[in-house]
């Protein structure tokens, strides 16, 4: 007779041998034991699929592995989606873990509400030994306050960690599944749309934990890329979307974007660059700052800088050292 899960669990990984043995056993450690998993391996070029063998060959009715090269996570993911047979789907990034209660509460949690599209947890934050970023105890995150789909979207990063989320099928077979053209933040952009068409809960009560170790460790040149790839996303959701809140609130995250970018160029002593990016800020949303005086007294002091510190030849912003090209989008 053929398995036919409740919940497919979709697990994409790409060079992370190190840590999926204890993805797929928290998954298997679940209260909640009417599931499929689907391992999506991405093209990685280490011993992944030896630490896997064990598992597919005794849990040969619940585990799929398929290997495809490297396209990045939404392809994955919507790999895995497209073969996935569950009501539900749930995903795993390969370095988190699951609580063991994680699919039970959820499972129930939507059939208590059949009109969700999707509902996500709180998860831990847990420092691996040697982490040099944040030091301290593992902490909850988000905190729940967030009751609104603007709330959600003015986070400005995303809240909704891939990991706690549970969707119904049919809603992601509705709106389409993960953004293959973005390079990051396709799961921001998968949850905005989700959200917009659907109702949706956060269960506040962490069922997840997010593991933050060296090889996710960021800079600030990566922090700058990253506000860029989010400038990529919201332009595609304002493009895509027929929806004129979505579109408004994307303009008004772009310029919040550059404003971010503007400072990060500012404290590398990019001046001619955090400038520019300053007046395209103000180009996107020039209301930006008005609606916090603490923002606005922010925004505009920086073009103060500039000004005053160009005329009497204090910095160079058109050459010398400092980089004037503005990088493309």
């Amino acid at each position: 007779m053929p398995f036919s899960p409740t919940v497919s669990v979709i697990i994409p990984t790409f060079n992370r041998a190190r840590f999926i043995s204890e993805a797929i056993d928290s998954v298997l450690a679940q209260t909640f034991q009417d599931f499929e998993i689907i391992v999506v391996d991405d093209g990685s070029t280490d011993n992944t699929l030896e630490v896997i063998k064990p598992y597919l060959e005794r849990y040969a009715n619940r585990i799929k592995y398929i290997y495809q090269e490297n396209r990045g996570p939404s392809a994955a993911r919507n790999t895995g989606i497209k073969i996935a047979e569950g009501e539900y789907i749930a995903f795993l990034d390969s370095d988190d873990l699951w609580l063991p209660d994680k699919l039970e509460i959820q499972v129930k949690f939507m059939g208590r509400n059949p009109e969700l599209g999707f509902c996500y947890s709180q998860l831990y934050i847990k420092y691996d030994q040697g982490f040099k970023g944040k030091k301290g105890s593992d902490q909850i995150f988000p905190p729940p306050y967030q009751t609104s789909f603007e709330e959600i979207f003015k986070q400005r990063e995303s809240s909704i960690y891939t990991s706690t989320v549970m969707i119904r099928r049919k809603c992601l077979d509705d709106v389409g599944f993960f953004n293959e053209k973005l390079r990051r933040f396709e799961d921001y952009y998968l949850w905005i749309k989700l959200a917009d068409a659907y109702g949706w809960k956060m269960i506040e009560k962490p069922l997840v934990i997010l593991r933050r170790h060296e090889m996710n460790l960021s800079s600030i040149d990566d922090r700058i890329s990253g506000y860029y790839y989010h400038i990529e996303m919201y332009k595609e959701l304002h493009r895509n979307s027929n929806s004129s809140r979505i579109k408004r609130m994307a303009k008004e995250q772009i310029a919040w974007c550059l404003y971010r970018i503007g400072e990060n160029y500012w404290i590398r002593h990019q001046y001619w660059l955090a400038f520019q990016s300053y007046l395209r800020s103000v180009s996107y949303d020039p209301f930006l700052g008005s609606r916090e005086c603490r923002k606005l007294r922010k925004l505009i002091i920086p073009y103060i800088k500039c000004v005053i510190l160009c005329s009497l030849g204090i910095i160079d912003m058109v050459g010398g050292k400092i980089q004037w090209q503005f990088p493309p989008w």
